[in-house]
């Protein structure tokens, strides 16, 4: 992978296969939508916070050498891990 591809996730995939297939629908308002959406963006606090973690110089490393091959900052990588283990993408092993 390049360092400046970025890799997809499956959801990625499936709509880029669906939008190819025409399987999606020309927004009648798009200027309305856009507005909603901008709205419930606005509304939903997503501001970013900083925060301090402790880890392990072991975990730090490994973060580092994965961010390395896919071409993003650690603190990037380590970012979308959280982000997709909170929104249910990422699920813990039984």
């Amino acid at each position: 992978m390049s360092k400046n591809t970025k890799p997809l996730f499956n959801e990625d995939n499936d709509m880029i296969s669906a939008l190819e297939a025409g399987g999606y629908e020309p927004i009648q308002n798009e200027a309305a939508e856009i507005q909603r959406y901008t709205n419930i963006f606005r509304e939903s606090g997503a501001k970013v916070k900083r925060v301090n973690i402790r880890m392990t110089s072991r975990d730090v490393e490994k973060a580092q050498a994965l961010a390395l091959r896919e071409g993003i900052p650690y603190a990037t990588l380590l970012t979308q891990i959280l982000h997709q283990y909170f929104t249910g993408r990422l699920k813990k092993e039984a």
